[in-house]
């Protein structure tokens, strides 16, 4: 991927970013019911298409501290193209991963094994194992990045779930990136099943 992003145009390197990103959320193996074949990632790439879009929000992030809130392990490897397309474009991003393990999500152990500190500005832990960036849980550390934030990058049906009750605490931008592979979180979206998706709030 990264090969193919060399060659490409700025609108076209960021778009196959996006794509990437939110197809690593198809690499889920907490969710009751859902599956996927993690050999036929590429091909979910390249067929991709958003059901809401609103990845205009990454057009203009030069000077902006971006936090990106990680979630899947495999899907955070996929999320450093579009660090790197954003820090290219000026931004500083931050990733926020998982202290302790929970089901399959990225943990501090695992990020520099698997490159993130080569790709974001910064790498920095929840400080819990929570699922989400639960308030009265996280360190300090966490939660002045998000207080600090300019824009909040939040991967996966976890982070929608809590940020989406503690938006008006946060008062940041928040871009919501994910599959929606549960029916419940599907009707919140108001999007089919499996829909891929890019919502600010």
């Amino acid at each position: 991927m990264k090969k193919r992003l060399k060659f490409m145009n700025s609108n076209s390197r960021l778009k196959l970013a996006v794509k990437a990103s939110l197809a690593g959320n198809a690499l889920d193996l907490g969710v009751k019911d859902y599956t996927f074949d993690f050999n036929s990632i590429c091909d979910e790439i390249e067929s991709l298409e958003l059901e809401v879009d609103e990845s205009w929000i990454f057009d203009e992030v030069k000077g902006l501290n971006v936090v990106f809130l990680l979630d899947n392990s495999g899907e955070a490897v996929l999320d450093r193209l579009l660090a790197e397309e954003l820090e290219s474009r000026g931004a500083t991003t931050i990733a926020v991963v998982k202290e302790g393990a929970f089901q399959n999500d990225v943990t501090i152990k695992e990020a520099e094994k698997i490159g993130l500190f080569k790709s974001f500005s910064r790498v920095i832990s929840t400080g819990t194992d929570g699922a989400s960036v639960f308030l009265d849980e996280i360190s300090e550390e966490c939660k002045l990045a998000l207080f600090n934030a300019d824009l909040i990058v939040a991967k996966g049906m976890a982070h929608f779930e809590y940020l989406d009750e503690v938006k008006d605490i946060i008062d940041k931008r928040v871009v919501f990136m994910l599959k929606a592979k549960c029916t419940p979180i599907a009707d919140a979206l108001k999007v089919p099943l499996n829909s891929y998706v890019v919502k600010v709030i």
